[in-house]
């Protein structure tokens, strides 16, 4: 009977072996040695401690040096490049900066595109530490907006939370980010955690409080068209890429500026444009939805600042770090031309010894805005969008509505990202190789911007997938 056992005991981990490997071959997936990933580790280690702006700002050193080691010691004798991937973005995590990550390899990267039998891509929102649908783009359409998803393939939606949280990077401990991440890529972090599957088995309830299990088998997307709010009556007065102007066609003096990132090229225009128009129309309620928008440059963003602030204020960065391990550092021409232009600003020494470079911004007299605005934020609000939205509040008089942001509000590690590739593994470790400082008179927090109204989501409101009310909104404008 032992042996008939051991017999039974071989074969089934023979079958789990063969099965998972054939799994992790379509997504490319190889194996590791624990030296390798050692070498990598320790690598990535001193390159953080020493080119990163703010590696203990969140935590003491001697607490990063021990959960590294207790890392490198846990690993197996061989490990592979999604499990290595997944051990690593957790160690980064504990650095709380939302600007610190890691990406697979490039070969990973492009094998993860054909990938067959991953979870179906999904949109979820995080309440209460509860994971509920906004949609689904799985070919199975039943599941209702606003349900609950309790588990999957048996799996606790409470540990899948949990597990994802682990590993995704945010500034201090802002959870309002790391849930904005979770909710709009949700089955990729599924897949680096758990693998693929034949299929998957969701449990949910539904907005009614009826159980309900889906089985998802096929990974078929049907495309599903973007939700319009058709109850806010706006007319688009401008647009240029992901930028555009709204006004509400029964309110004349309110207007509604939407940007989803200062990435986009040339938004001088689109500004000049923007404000001439408010100026002219004699608008004097604006409000800006940066919902969603996680940042770009910081000179455009000091351009939209220019329009809206009435006094003077400075962008202060700095970094006493040390650029090591060139070699693998991705070249950038333009990055090290803006580290010698910047090196021409005189730097200035605060009285913890920190050194740091000031540029003044100044407000615009022409197309200037002088009414009142309302900044609409969530944990997708993030660098950059951060920054706008705190000089608002504190030097534009701003009212903010909606969620907390995903970014600080005394300010956060930008400009100039830094791109290792780790020469054993392939993994790519990025970072940011600045510290801002938001000339604002506020400390350091482990929180993102606390909007001063309040619009959270609860699980009533999730059947209906318009997050936010425009009456909620404007009955706060008429306070």
């Amino acid at each position: 009977m032992t042996c008939l056992k051991q017999i039974i005991l071989l074969t089934t981990t023979l079958f789990n072996v063969l099965f998972l490997n054939a799994q992790e071959i379509n997504g490319y997936n190889p194996a590791i040695s624990k030296a390798a990933a050692i070498k990598d580790l320790r690598l990535l280690q001193n390159v953080l401690y020493a080119s990163h702006p703010a590696p203990f700002a969140f935590i003491s050193k001697d607490s990063l040096d021990y959960y590294f080691d207790l890392t490198l010691n846990r690993l197996p004798d061989t490990t592979n490049e999604r499990q290595l991937y997944v051990e690593t973005r957790k160690l980064l995590h504990k650095v709380g900066c939302g600007h610190t990550t890691l990406l697979p390899s490039k070969t990973f990267t492009t094998r993860l595109k054909d990938l067959q039998k991953t979870l179906p891509g999904m949109q979820l929102k995080v309440i209460d530490s509860k994971l509920f649908f906004l949609k689904t783009n799985s070919a199975d359409s039943s599941i209702s907006p606003g349900s609950e998803l309790i588990s999957i393939n048996e799996n606790p939606s409470k540990k899948i939370l949990a597990d994802v949280r682990s590993m995704l990077s945010t500034d201090g401990d802002n959870l309002s980010h790391l849930d904005y991440q979770l909710g709009n890529n949700f089955n990729t972090w599924y897949y680096f955690l758990y693998g693929t599957s034949d299929y998957y088995s969701l449990v949910v309830k539904t907005p009614d409080g009826e159980i309900e299990t889906h089985l998802l088998v096929d990974k078929k997307v049907s495309k599903m068209p973007a939700v319009q709010n058709n109850r806010i009556p706006f007319d688009t007065i401008s647009k240029y890429k992901t930028l555009y102007l709204l006004k509400e066609k029964h309110q004349p003096a309110t207007a509604l500026l939407g940007i989803n990132s200062f990435s986009v090229n040339k938004q001088t225009r689109f500004y000049k444009t923007v404000f001439n128009y408010l100026n002219v129309s004699k608008v004097t309620n604006l409000v800006i939805d940066h919902r969603g928008n996680g940042g770009g440059n910081i000179i455009a963003a000091s351009k939209l600042l220019r329009h809206l602030t009435s006094e003077k204020f400075n962008l202060k960065f700095g970094s006493n770090q040390r650029v090591i391990e060139k070699k693998y550092l991705a070249h950038s021409m333009m990055n090290g031309m803006m580290r010698k232009l910047f090196s021409l600003i005189p730097k200035k020494r605060a009285p913890g010894g920190e050194r740091y470079h000031l540029i003044a911004v100044t407000p615009r007299s022409k197309n200037h805005f002088a009414g009142k605005v309302f900044v609409l934020t969530d944990g997708g609000t993030f660098s950059a969008a951060a920054y706008v939205a705190a000089i608002l509040k504190h030097h534009a008089n701003a009212t903010t509505i909606g969620e907390e942001t995903g970014g600080g509000e005394a300010g956060s590690n930008g400009m100039l990202q830094m791109k290792y590739t780790l020469p054993e593994t392939k993994l790519r470790f990025y970072f940011q190789y600045y510290h801002f400082h938001h000339d604002i008179n506020t400390t350091n927090k482990r929180s993102g911007i606390i909007p001063d109204y309040q619009l959270a989501l609860s699980e009533n409101s999730l059947s209906d997938i318009n997050d936010y009310s425009w009456e909620a909104v404007k009955k706060i404008m008429q306070r």
